[in-house]
């Protein structure tokens, strides 16, 4: 064979080599696109049922750029979110992110896993959280690690088969965006009964409470009192439904005030102004049904500290030093901020010593 002919064949399978290399690539760009405007497809339809049903994302559904992924959050109060979860968690898919648990570490990480056992979402101004993937949990190996992320009540079979509903989702920080998470604080679970079931029982035993509550109030108060404690209710139930339970109430210990702080993340909590009843008992109770930013207010660089021992109201009571004269007293509820005022009757001060 000649040098012409053999460079020649050189150079045809060099074209080939090179037009097969870019029919590949090629190929690749085509299947990649299919993939985008199947998965584009996909979360259209997706975002159609989550409209449908009443659930509105904050942010879009669709990423703007292939490879980019969007911020998918969900504006709805928390207990919504937890009565879809128990009746049609289907919904809450598109807004989820599952993970497995790394145990090795305390508190324990969350890390992403197409598949793991648990369910990572996050609600607008509300902070991640973390919830336990529908159906998950039939297995021993996976039931073992509930106990790190929940605090559980009731019985539990060992293989995992019955129901539970969730009474508090567990807390999450945020490690590594999209990827791998902190444990904050535990959540909570109900075994023993379906969540549909244990929602029902809830809002009978609200609606027996309350009703007696308007009986006693109407007994004792009339009905002037009887219309402040409708709007008392009123109030609690909102907060509730936006903020979830209270977290803490700061009572003011030089005088008859108090406000409550909502959610434990301070970048998501919020102040919420009180009332104070003083007759014909102390009560402590919502006096709006919205409150402001805590990063706003005096408290958000207020320093934690103990009253004395020898203190004559609240001896050993944490409480917060705004930078007055003044002092607030930490309580974990409206009923135990109630009781440090009936404490405080007669004793109003700072509880710190006068330098």
């Amino acid at each position: 064979m000649s040098s012409d002919v053999e460079k020649q064949l050189k150079n045809i399978v060099e074209t080939v080599k090179f037009v097969l290399r870019d029919t590949r690539e090629l190929s690749s760009k085509i299947q990649a696109l299919e993939q985008d405007l199947a998965d584009t497809r996909d979360r259209l339809i997706r975002a159609e049922e989550i409209r449908a049903s009443g659930a509105v994302p904050v942010s879009p559904a669709i990423a703007t750029s292939v490879g980019s992924e969007p911020d998918q959050l969900l504006d709805l109060p928390l207990a919504k979110v937890l009565d879809l979860y128990g009746e049609v968690p289907q919904i809450l898919v598109p807004y989820c992110r599952r993970a497995v648990i790394d145990r090795e570490q305390n508190p324990p990480f969350l890390e992403r896993n197409s598949q793991g056992n648990y369910w990572v979402l996050q609600l607008r101004d509300q902070g991640l959280l973390l919830l336990p993937r529908p159906g998950a949990f039939n297995r021993l190996a996976a039931l073992e690690s509930l106990s790190d992320l929940f605090d559980c009540i009731g019985e539990r079979r060992e293989d995992g088969t019955d129901e539970f509903c969730v009474m508090e989702p567990a807390r999450l920080t945020l490690i590594k965006r999209h990827q791998r998470w902190q444990l904050a604080s535990k959540g909570k679970l109900q075994f023993g009964s379906a969540p549909l079931e244990h929602r029902w029982r809830q809002q009978l035993q609200q609606i027996e409470a309350y009703y007696a509550a308007i009986t006693q109030t109407l007994e004792n108060q009339g009905v002037a009192g009887l219309q402040i404690a409708i709007a008392q209710n009123n109030y609690a139930q909102e907060l509730h439904q936006r903020y979830g339970s209270v977290k803490r109430v700061l009572v003011n210990t030089c005088m008859p005030m108090a406000y409550a702080r909502y959610r434990d993340a301070e970048e998501n909590a919020w102040l919420v102004p009180c009332s104070v009843q003083m007759v014909p008992m102390v009560k402590v109770y919502p006096a709006w049904d919205a409150g402001v930013p805590w990063e706003t207010t005096q408290f958000d660089e207020a320093e934690i500290v103990r009253a004395s021992v020898e203190n004559s109201a609240l001896p050993g009571q944490a409480f917060l030093r705004d930078g007055s004269q003044q002092t607030w007293a930490i309580a974990n509820s409206y009923e135990e901020a109630s009781t440090l005022i009936d404490k405080l009757i007669g004793k109003w001060g700072p509880l710190f010593e006068p330098s």
